[in-house]
């Protein structure tokens, strides 16, 4: 009779698990990483990092989360959900989330303003970066931007405050600007005279949402004000950062922020002590 060398039983590799942060993003459109290529790093800071990205003819910005804490996966899950929620024409647009197991990251929409045509080589992207740009030429035949971007900020703003939304850090960084809608347009004119410049509001790491909390969380405390620039942030939460605010209260304070905006607008060579 034959020897039979017993089967050894093979081990069966558990299923690899998702993590908490995978998840939470489950249901959220993504993209995975291998269809983009990197371009340039934008900044950095200990939160994460904002990359531009080239994905198939068109460019997006990544939002990439550098921290590993509990903290940091709620902001970064809380953001993404948020923008994912909404759809407006003055609200930087939300693409998806990245697939990799290297990186936590989400993309957003690539928002610049081109000055080439006006015989400054540049691409800038926010308010900031404008009216530092226009200031050099005391906004001579610029005027006009100045009603138009206050108009689309008040869009954007109005559509998240009737959505119960508040976002907590206005301030002209946080306002992209545009004008790749009117770019090598044969009625280039008309653009110019009618709607020259859009303006989005971004970075809603800071925002609070019915949509994607519960409403103990909308009375939160402020006790992170110091990560805004404090001519921004209304002088209420100067005076006591640890008292709850409601939901009302905070959009009072999206509105004194955003008024800030447009005094800066109308007066771009105030300068002002950042520390109060």
């Amino acid at each position: 009779m034959a020897f039979k060398v017993p089967v050894i039983p093979r081990l069966v590799q558990p299923l690899k698990q998702p993590s908490k942060l995978q998840s939470e993003c489950l249901g959220l459109p993504s993209i995975n990483i291998d269809a983009l290529k990197l371009t340039k790093t934008i900044g950095s800071g200990n939160f994460g990092k904002v990359s531009l990205y080239h994905h198939g003819e068109s460019y997006v910005i990544m939002k990439e989360m550098l921290g590993d804490s509990e903290d940091h996966e709620r902001l970064f899950v809380k953001e993404a959900k948020l923008l994912n929620t909404i759809k407006h024409p003055n609200i930087v647009q939300f693409k998806g989330i990245v697939k990799s197991d290297e990186k936590t990251a989400f993309l957003m929409e690539y928002i610049h303003f081109d000055l080439t045509p006006f015989g400054n080589p540049k691409n800038i992207s926010n308010l900031n970066q404008l009216k530092t740009n226009l200031d050099a030429s005391d906004y001579a035949g610029f005027e006009h931007f100045q009603i138009i971007i206050a108009e689309d900020i008040c869009k954007g703003l109005s559509f998240l405050h009737k959505n119960n939304i508040v976002h907590r850090d206005l301030k002209p960084d946080n306002v992209l600007v545009s004008n790749q809608h009117c770019l090598g347009k044969q009625d280039i004119d008309k653009f110019w005279m009618e709607k020259p410049v859009i303006a989005k509001l971004s970075d809603f790491g800071e925002s609070r949402s019915l949509l994607v909390q519960t409403n103990s969380l909308i009375h939160t405390r402020t006790d992170n004000v110091n990560r805004g620039t404090p001519v921004y942030i209304a002088p209420e939460i100067h005076l006591d950062s640890t008292k709850a605010n409601t939901l009302d209260e905070l959009k009072s304070m999206d509105i004194w922020s955003m008024a800030m905006i447009f005094y800066s607008l109308l007066n771009p060579n105030t300068r002002y002590v950042k520390s109060l």
